[in-house]
């Protein structure tokens, strides 16, 4: 159980890192990217969804 929690933690620092650095990737070399756009919603999407589901387990 400790193991999953652990892992859970480093998920979401990994996303925060990986949507900081398309953030700055995206805000210097490519503004109008579709394809960095499409990655930029999926992650953001993706992360919500974790957000959402830790969420719900810690208030039950």
């Amino acid at each position: 159980m400790k193991i999953i929690y652990i892992i859970r933690k480093y998920i979401h620092i990994g996303f925060a890192i990986t949507f900081f650095m398309l953030t700055i990737f995206h805000y210097f070399f490519d503004r109008n990217s579709a394809i960095i756009n499409i990655v930029f919603f999926v992650l953001l999407f993706i992360e919500f969804v974790l957000l959402l589901l830790f969420l719900i387990k810690t208030i039950k």
